[in-house]
């Protein structure tokens, strides 16, 4: 593996006027995408993990049962765990093999992108074994998190070497992730069932 400490942790500025607002096409930095609107959602969930951790110990409700919805979410979560997963061991891979150049910004989205999908499905789980139909902050996490990606899943599907060209597999895992991400909004939209 190659000495990355000479190489920056973005290729490209986190802001650019031209290509912001100087333009007929508005779009974010790659960067930005990879930066503030990764960083965002997580640390959404992380400000609001005391509370709800502070729910959760005074919660003294039996488990909610398990039922499509929650199922439903519980296997959504692990995909969004396993999809940045995937795309680091591809980074990695391809980096390894001097295949391509792989910007230091993208290793560390794929892992805040991992451990905020985890840390939300630990949450969800913990909801579910102490008798919480709801959680807002796990709602605020995923409004964010599809408010946020719905830069990102734009400036994919506009970019037009995008089905053509085969190198973007990161790409390809963010056009996946994003649906996954919505059906989480949407899904927790919905309360549990009450506790037996």
């Amino acid at each position: 593996m190659a000495n990355t400490s000479s190489q920056p942790f973005c290729l490209t500025p986190l802001w650019d006027l031209d290509l912001t607002w100087n333009t007929d096409n508005p779009d974010f930095t790659r960067c930005f995408h990879q930066t503030v609107l990764t960083y965002l959602p997580a640390a959404v969930l992380l400000l609001g993990l005391p509370f709800q951790i502070f729910i959760s110990i005074n919660s003294r409700n039996l488990a909610v049962p398990w039922t499509l919805l929650n199922i439903t979410k519980l296997v959504l979560s692990l995909s969004l765990v396993l999809l940045p997963l995937v795309d680091l061991v591809y980074l990695i891979y391809v980096y390894h093999e001097g295949q391509g150049l792989a910007e230091q910004v993208h290793f560390v989205a794929d892992i805040v992108r991992a451990a905020s999908y985890l840390l939300s499905l630990l949450l969800m789980l913990n909801c579910q074994r102490r008798g919480e139909v709801t959680s807002g902050v796990l709602f605020l996490f995923w409004l964010a998190a599809a408010l946020c990606g719905t830069f990102t899943f734009r400036s994919i599907l506009v970019q037009p070497s995008f089905f053509v060209d085969l190198d973007h597999f990161p790409h390809l895992i963010l056009l996946i992730q994003y649906p996954l991400v919505i059906t989480m909004l949407l899904l927790n939209f919905f309360a549990d069932n009450q506790p037996k």
